[in-house]
C-alpha cells in the first residue's frame, strides 16, 4: 500500500476507531489526516491556487522593525510607490505601508475552534475521523485564507483606484481586452503573466462573447482555446491565466474562537488582474494546517492551527474590472 493510500485508509478511518487506538498510532493517523485537510483547503478554496504557497523555515525569520513579530524581508523586484502586508490570523486585517526598497512578509497563526466531544459521542459517531476533522475544523482555515487574500486585493485597488477599469453597456469585447492590455503596457506590467481571477458565474458570461465581439474566426479561436507559445505553454483567454471560484460569502470566525465577526460577500460581478507574483509578493507557509488531538479522562479535543505570511510588495500592480453590465444578473444569486 503506497503513502496516499494509506492517507486515505487513515482518513476514512470510524472515529471511534480512531479514539481507541494507541496513542502514538494515532499520532501518526492524525499527521496523514492533516496532508489531506491541506490538499482539501487547496482543492475547495482559492489562494492556494491564485498564489503557489512556499515553505519557509524558522532559521530565516527576523524580527519586525517595528514590533516583536517575527518577518522575513524581500527586496522589491520592481520599482512601485509602497509595499503592504497584511497579517494572517486577525479580524481587522490591518495594512501597513513601506516605502524603502524591501518589505516584510509578517506572520501569524490561524487556530480553528477547538472541538470537545466526550468518548461516549465520538463511539457512536457515524462517520469517519477525517470527515467529522473536515466538516468541524477544515473550512475554517479555508474561508479565514481566503478571506486575506480578498481583503489584500481590496487593500490594493483602494489605494490605487485608478486601477479600476469600469466597462459599461458592454460586454468582455475586443475593447476590453485593449483597454485591458494597453493599461497594462503603459505601466510597464508584464501583460502574459497577469490571471483573471472572478465568480465563476462571471466567467460564464465573459464565456458567452461571440467572434463578432472579439474578433474573427481566429480572434475568437484564441479567446476561447487559449494562445499556444513557443515552449509549449497554453494560456486561456488571449495569454491570459484563468482562475475561477464558485464562493458567494465567506463567513468567518475570529482565530481560536467560536464568536462569528461577520460574512464577507463576494461581488460577482468584479474580476481581479492579478500578476505575477515576482511583480507583487510572496504567500508563504511556516508551519502549515496541522490537526491536534488530545484526550482526557472524559474527553476528546480537536483543533488545527497553521502559520502563514503573506507580503505584498507592490500595491499598485493590482487591476479590477467592474462589468456594470451583469450587476443586476449576477448579484443575489445562489448557487
Amino acid at each position: 500500500m503506497n503513502i496516499k493510500d494509506k492517507m486515505n485508509q487513515l482518513y476514512n478511518m470510524p472515529l471511534r476507531d480512531f479514539v481507541k487506538q494507541a496513542e502514538g498510532l494515532r499520532k501518526d493517523s492524525g499527521e496523514a489526516i492533516s496532508g489531506l485537510l491541506q490538499e482539501r483547503v487547496y482543492e475547495k478554496g482559492f489562494a492556494r491556487r491564485l498564489f503557489n504557497i512556499k515553505t519557509v523555515s524558522p532559521s530565516e525569520l527576523q524580527q519586525s522593525e517595528h514590533d516583536d513579530n517575527p518577518v522575513i524581508y524581500r527586496d522589491k523586484a520592481v520599482e512601485a510607490p509602497a509595499a503592504a502586508t497584511v497579517p494572517f490570523g486577525t479580524e481587522k486585517l490591518e495594512l501597513f505601508t513601506y516605502t524603502g526598497k524591501r518589505y516584510p512578509i509578517r506572520f501569524y497563526d490561524i487556530m480553528t475552534p477547538t472541538i470537545i466531544k466526550s468518548h461516549i459521542q465520538l463511539m457512536t459517531y457515524p462517520g469517519s475521523v477525517g470527515k467529522f476533522l473536515e466538516s468541524n475544523l477544515e473550512w475554517n482555515i479555508e474561508n479565514m485564507e481566503d478571506y486575506t487574500i480578498m481583503r489584500t486585493l481590496e487593500a490594493c485597488i483602494d489605494k490605487h483606484p485608478e486601477n479600476v477599469i469600469e466597462l459599461t453597456g458592454k460586454k468582455f469585447d475586443k475593447e476590453a481586452f485593449k483597454i485591458l492590455g494597453q493599461r497594462l503596457v503603459a505601466d510597464n506590467m508584464p501583460l502574459d503573466g497577469y490571471k483573471f481571477f472572478t465568480h465563476h458565474n462571471l466567467w460564464l458570461e465573459v464565456l458567452d462573447t461571440d467572434a463578432v465581439q472579439v474578433g474573427d474566426g481566429i480572434a475568437s479561436q484564441m479567446f476561447t482555446e487559449g494562445v499556444k507559445y513557443r515552449s509549449g505553454e497554453q494560456r486561456n483567454a488571449f495569454g491570459f491565466n484563468v482562475l475561477t471560484h464558485k464562493k458567494n460569502d465567506l463567513k468567518i470566525l475570529k482565530s481560536g474562537s467560536d464568536t462569528d465577526f461577520g460574512t464577507y460577500t463576494i461581488k460577482k460581478h468584479e474580476m481581479y488582474l492579478v500578476p505575477p507574483e515576482e511583480f507583487f509578493g510572496e504567500f508563504c507557509v511556516l508551519r502549515d494546517l496541522k490537526i491536534i488531538h488530545k484526550d482526557t479522562e472524559q474527553n476528546h479535543k480537536f483543533y488545527g492551527y497553521e502559520t502563514l505570511g503573506f507580503g505584498v510588495g507592490n500595491t499598485k500592480s493590482v487591476y479590477k474590472v467592474i462589468f456594470t453590465e451583469y450587476i443586476d444578473k449576477l448579484e443575489g444569486v445562489v448557487e
